[in-house]
């Protein structure tokens, strides 16, 4: 029988993910300078976003996807079962 079993039924030989190590050194300064001005004028960005004409329209989420740069083709799967990328390209 050449059939693969159920994902379900099979044994997990994968390792737990880990978080990366902390990071060394200094944090860059420029981005440090600017996170504690927006700290200090009280900057929200929850806020921000709920005030900003831009972001009240039906295309919101494309909106926040392109705003912050986010990657919306992911998966929570290892590259070797399932790359969304491959689909796409």
């Amino acid at each position: 029988d050449d059939r693969e079993e159920p994902a379900a039924k099979r044994p997990r030989t994968e390792a737990r993910p880990t978080l990366p190590p902390e990071p060394t050194g200094d944090a860059d300064p420029e981005l440090t300078l600017r996170l504690s001005q927006y700290r200090e004028k009280g900057y929200n960005p929850t806020q921000h976003i709920r005030q900003n004409r831009e972001f009240a329209n039906p295309q919101l989420l494309q909106k926040i996807v392109d705003y912050f740069e986010i990657e919306d083709i992911g998966s929570c799967y290892p590259k070797h079962l399932f790359d969304p990328q491959a689909i796409v390209a």
